[in-house]
């Protein structure tokens, strides 16, 4: 893991400091993926377009390395991340001259760079939803979890565990076996790992990986269906802190592979994918993605406002605060509502009305953000609030 460090210095000591760390003979354990990711994201800003500029962002690192510019360009190029434009060239020059290219990122670079990704795992992304495109089992959201489940977690290992997960796979219904396949879980392997490995052979690392991948997004799709999180944990013997953990890591991946989408022009699989960050974060149903985005609004409180005929941003703004606290008292009935309550999620004690009127607020924000990204003028909606309120 690389971690930050700041030196505070004068200018004066500038020059001593940076002799110090350049003449450092320890080089720190950087392999030449995170180097390369630093000139992705050079070539992606527009921070150094061609080798000369590339080679003098180079000299600047403080560390030496056995790895060069030109290999790290090389390794950009192989992986599809760059491309380069020759310039018009002197006769004296031969045609593969790197001096005179101008560099700039494929598709797939410019998502391995607004995703903040090591190109590897870009590519591995990028294969992964290639597969897809192929074939894709869309009888339930099971396999588009599984697309937006990281691919490195393990929270499985003993054989009491493995025999846990043996007993879930032989309840899955026929679509879900369809995910377990494509995600190549076998029931031989469960079985193997459940009665311990008698051939005193490890298995391989990938297999397990592969495995604990499919039985992470099933636990996040029980979530997003909105079975009960400590029933989920307790079928799949995690600990809150550890669903917890896999559900955020979720979300954040799926941010992460969405600008694939976006740059691979694969409209289709944006659409189904889009909604998920926010559910797999929440452990919500489709129906509840735009309530649980209003800051202050988790799964129990958004079910409340969905029951009560508020699905949407605009079905929020529009409706009366007083409809919105009815609905806020159907979550907390035991509360009174002329008392201060924890009526929003992390937030201080409120009364009942300002809480709803803080929801209002919030989701006009979104709903004018939208719009604007829309490229709709928003400039006339309160007006519009308080005549029709009015």
């Amino acid at each position: 893991m690389i971690r930050e460090a700041y030196l505070v210095i004068s200018r004066a000591e500038m020059r001593d400091a940076m002799n110090i760390m350049r003449d450092y003979d320890c080089e720190p354990k950087i392999d030449s993926m995170n180097y390369a990711r630093v000139f992705l994201e050079a070539i992606h800003t527009n921070l150094a377009s061609n080798l000369e500029l590339l080679q003098e962002l180079w000299e600047q690192k403080f560390f030496a390395s056995s790895v060069s510019h030109i290999d790290l360009v090389e390794t950009l190029k192989n992986d599809w991340m760059i491309e380069c434009e020759k310039t018009n060239l002197h006769p004296s020059q031969p045609e593969t001259s790197f001096e005179t290219g101008v560099y700039s990122c494929t598709s797939i670079g410019r998502a391995t760079a607004d995703a903040a990704l090591r190109t590897d795992i870009s590519l591995f992304i990028l294969h992964d939803l290639d597969r897809a495109n192929q074939l894709m089992v869309l009888a339930n959201e099971l396999h588009l979890v599984y697309l937006v489940t990281p691919s490195n977690a393990i929270f499985w290992e003993s054989r009491e565990e493995w025999a846990n997960l043996e007993s879930i796979y032989r309840q899955l219904n026929d679509d879900e076996r369809k995910v377990a396949k494509l995600a190549h879980v076998k029931e031989s392997f469960l079985h193997q790992r459940a009665s311990g490995d008698k051939n005193g052979q490890k298995p391989k690392e990938e297999v397990v990986y592969e495995h604990n991948r499919f039985f992470c997004s099933l636990a996040l799709y029980r979530l997003i269906s909105e079975e009960p999180f400590d029933d989920v944990a307790k079928q799949f013997k995690l600990s809150r802190g550890e669903l917890e953990i896999l559900q955020q890591q979720s979300a954040q991946y799926a941010t992460k592979i969405l600008p694939f989408c976006r740059e691979m022009e694969w409209h289709h699989l944006l659409i189904l994918l889009k909604d998920l960050p926010f559910r797999i974060a929440f452990g919500v149903r489709n129906e509840l993605n735009e309530l649980v985005q209003i800051r202050g609004i988790d799964q129990k409180r958004a079910r409340a406002l969905f029951s009560d005929g508020f699905n949407s941003w605009a079905k929020i703004l529009w409706a009366s605060s007083d409809r919105i606290s009815t609905a806020l008292t159907q979550t907390f009935p035991m509360f009174n509502c002329s008392y201060k309550f924890e009526w929003l999620v992390g937030e201080e004690p409120l009364p009942l009305p300002e809480a709803a009127l803080r929801i209002q607020q919030r989701a006009r924000e979104l709903l004018e953000s939208r719009l604007r990204e829309q490229g709709f003028d928003t400039s006339h909606l309160k007006h519009m609030l308080d005549n029709v309120k009015g």
